[in-house]
Formats: structure tokens, C-alpha cells, sequence
């Protein structure tokens, strides 16, 4: 098992009610919250600690229903483990999802 921070910046389109999203990696939920800040100006940063085996792992969101027609994706993933390995990865609008390696 290693150590692993993940930071996520996330960003939505919402204009009237924010969506609300979890975070989950494989099948460990790391949050669940409604996406609060001003969707225009500013985004959403994620920090989570997680002990993980290692092999191949799969972080994504999930929409929860909500009255918002908003979307949220990641902008920005970074992984780190303890041992110096790394991703850092900017996505594409609309990406929910990414696979890393844990070594």
C-alpha cells in the first residue's frame, strides 16, 4: 500500500442552482458537496489522502440529481505518492474521469 495525495481543481457551468457532485476513487468515496463557488470566476480544489495498492486505479465524478442543469469536470489532476512518482494532468471540458498507476 502506498500513500497518495490527489489534488483536483474542479470546474462547473452552473448559472441558478449548483450541482452536486461526488468524488470517488475506484470505489472509495472521498467527497460529496454542492459545487457553492460563483461558477464564472472561480473553481473548486480537492485534496485527498488515500492508502491504495498498487495496480491500475480509476478517479471520477458523479452527478447526484439535483434541480441544477449544470456540469462539473475536472480541470486539473495531480497524484502523488510517497515515493516521488507522479501525474499531473490538465484535462479537456467535460472530462469525469481518469486512470492512474500506482507503483
Amino acid at each position: 500500500m502506498s500513500h497518495i495525495t490527489i489534488t483536483t481543481d474542479l470546474e462547473s457551468d452552473w448559472r441558478d442552482v449548483p450541482p452536486i457532485y461526488r468524488l470517488w476513487v475506484d470505489d472509495l468515496l472521498l467527497s460529496e458537496r454542492d459545487y457553492w463557488p460563483n461558477a464564472a470566476s472561480h473553481h473548486i480544489q480537492e485534496v485527498s489522502h488515500v492508502m491504495l495498492a498498487p495496480g491500475e486505479h480509476k478517479i471520477w465524478l458523479e452527478l447526484v440529481y439535483s434541480k441544477s442543469t449544470g456540469q462539473v469536470w475536472f480541470k486539473h489532476i495531480v497524484i502523488k505518492q510517497t515515493d516521488g512518482h507522479s501525474h499531473d494532468v490538465h484535462t479537456a471540458k467535460g472530462d469525469m474521469s481518469f486512470t492512474f498507476k500506482v507503483v
